[in-house]
Parts: C-alpha cells; sequence; structure tokens
C-alpha cells in the first residue's frame, strides 16, 4: 500500500487516538454505549452492516474512522480484532468478557423476553440475529430455559453460538474472521483459536467483565487520560438487562443456572465452553488476580 493510501498523522507526526469498543452482544454494550454517550456528545458512532453476518475489517474500520474525522468514540458489533494497523490513527480497543454460562442464560432470557412481547426493546432486532437464528428466537419463547440448552446440545439447532461464542468473535487475525469448527457437542462443541484470542486480548487495554463492570470501567479513566482523552465513569443503573441477581455474588449466580438445568445438563454446557471458560479465567487472573465473587457493579446490555 502507498503511503498516500496509509494516511499521514497530523502535524507533528502523533497520530490521531480514539476508542473503538467491540460490542459482544449481551456483554455490558448498551450500558457502555450509554456512558460513551455521556462523555463524548453525539458519539460513540455506531456502524454495523446491512446483514447479521456482515463483518468490518480492519481496513474497512480505517474508513469508518477517517469518514468522522471529528470523532473520538466508535461502537460495533461486527468489528473484529486485531485492531488495525495504521501511521495516522491508533485504536484503543474496548472489550468486554462476560463468564459464558451468564452470558447463555441471558441471551435466553433477552430472546424469550422478547418473543413474548414484554421487557427492553431498544436494541435492534438484527443485533440479536447477528449471532442467534430465527429458530433460536422462536424456541426460546416456547421452551424452558433447560429444555432450551438441552435442543441445542442434542443437535436439534446448531450449537454455534452456545459453545464459545467470544473465543470465536474474538480469535481473529489481521483480514479475516477467526478459525473455527463445529463439532457435536458429545465432541467438545466449536473449537476455536484461543490461543489467537489470548494474543489479541492481550494487547486490550481497556478489558472488563460484566460482573465486575463498575470496578474494571473505573480503570479505564487513568489509562485514557494518559492518552490524552478525558473519561469519567459514573455508577448507572444497568441498560438493557434481563438478569435480576446482578447483586449476587458470581458462585451464587453460577449455582442458580446449575439448580435450573441440573448437573448433568449444566455440566455438558461448561465442556462445550471449555475455550470461553479458560478465556475468562485468564481476564481474571489479568485484572485482579482471582476469579471475581460479584461487586455488585455488574453491568447487562
Amino acid at each position: 500500500m502507498a503511503a498516500s493510501e496509509q494516511g499521514s498523522g497530523p502535524a507533528g507526526g502523533a497520530p490521531r487516538v480514539v476508542l473503538c469498543h467491540y460490542h459482544i452482544f449481551k456483554n455490558s454494550g448498551t450500558s457502555f454505549d450509554q456512558l460513551l454517550a455521556e462523555n463524548f456528545p453525539g458519539e460513540p458512532v455506531a456502524f454495523d452492516g446491512p446483514y447479521p453476518f456482515s463483518v468490518f475489517s480492519q481496513d474497512e474500520l480505517l474508513k469508518v474512522i477517517r469518514h468522522h474525522g471529528s470523532a473520538t468514540a466508535f461502537t460495533s458489533h461486527q468489528v473484529r480484532l486485531p485492531v488495525p494497523a495504521a501511521l495516522d490513527i491508533e485504536v484503543l480497543p474496548v472489550v468486554f468478557l462476560r463468564h459464558p454460562l451468564l452470558r447463555v442464560r441471558s441471551v435466553y432470557e433477552y430472546l424469550h423476553r422478547r418473543e413474548r412481547g414484554v421487557g427492553v426493546r431498544r436494541l435492534l432486532r438484527f443485533a440479536a440475529r447477528s449471532t442467534y437464528t430465527s429458530r433460536d428466537e422462536a424456541r426460546a419463547s416456547e421452551l424452558s430455559f433447560a429444555d432450551w440448552v438441552r435442543e441445542a446440545l442434542d443437535g436439534q439447532r446448531p450449537l454455534g453460538n452456545l459453545s464459545n461464542a467470544q473465543v470465536q468473535l474474538l480469535g481473529g487475525v489481521y483480514g479475516r474472521k477467526a478459525l473455527s469448527r463445529t463439532r457435536p457437542a458429545a465432541k467438545g462443541g466449536v473449537a476455536a483459536d484461543l490461543a489467537q484470542a489470548l494474543r489479541n486480548l492481550a494487547a486490550v487495554e481497556l478489558l472488563a467483565r460484566t460482573e465486575c463492570y463498575g470496578r474494571d470501567v473505573a480503570r479505564f479513566s487513568e489509562a485514557l487520560a494518559a492518552r490524552g482523552i478525558e473519561f469519567s465513569y459514573r455508577e448507572r443503573r444497568p441498560a438493557n438487562t434481563t438478569a435480576r441477581d446482578l447483586d449476587r455474588p458470581l458462585a451464587e449466580r453460577l449455582d442458580a443456572i446449575r439448580k435450573s438445568l441440573g448437573d448433568e445438563l449444566y455440566d455438558r454446557l461448561a465442556d462445550v465452553n471449555r475455550e470461553d471458560l479458560a478465556l475468562y479465567q485468564w481476564a481474571c487472573d489479568r485484572l485482579d488476580g482471582a476469579a471475581p465473587g460479584g461487586d455488585g457493579a455488574g453491568a447487562a446490555g
């Protein structure tokens, strides 16, 4: 690529620094986008493609950023790590992880409530369709949580998005999606590139967890101030949430899921999320040295 295509930095050679929220469905994204809107009036610049399966490559993300030359904050469900490489722009990625079993339950509750015509409807319909099929949605309205999970694990619906979904989304390489291979639940579910996801997240300074939303996001202010970006965290009510136990410790919330699924189904669901569980544990070890017990400041979105 010629130098003119790469772009050039502003006077003095310093690149333009922007935030990009890599919005994973049901991982506190709506709450964080509202926080961005408070910090950056008129933003974030939200963009997604015309189809649920659309994906923005690194170079396409740069085009969006350059098209909005005065913006600081961007958000999309359809951008993928790693961040773009450019001489004139530095992208600071924001990524939220969530305990995979709590995330599966949250997705079920969201689809169940929406398809029954109740609950929050502010999220665009295709944002759910970008990760879950219409059959997932319809069955969520008809089945209990346990039966909904069992149907997928038994192969009656595609398993893909109930198995290692976060590693699938975060394990990409420059210019293409993450490697993955779909297997039956009995053989471990979706095999995704955990090593690449870990490499990608190692470069993400603005990393947080839904279960520790307040504690983790509060850390962003200092890191962004060092880059010349003013950002403040204000505790607020979680947005677009279906969970009713956000103030309970993680162990209690997982125990509630085990009781609703039963031991056998719970263990099967955990087994097809081994890579997501490993990714989440890595994040916990990095951020505070241990799995969180819950601090009453979680957010879902």
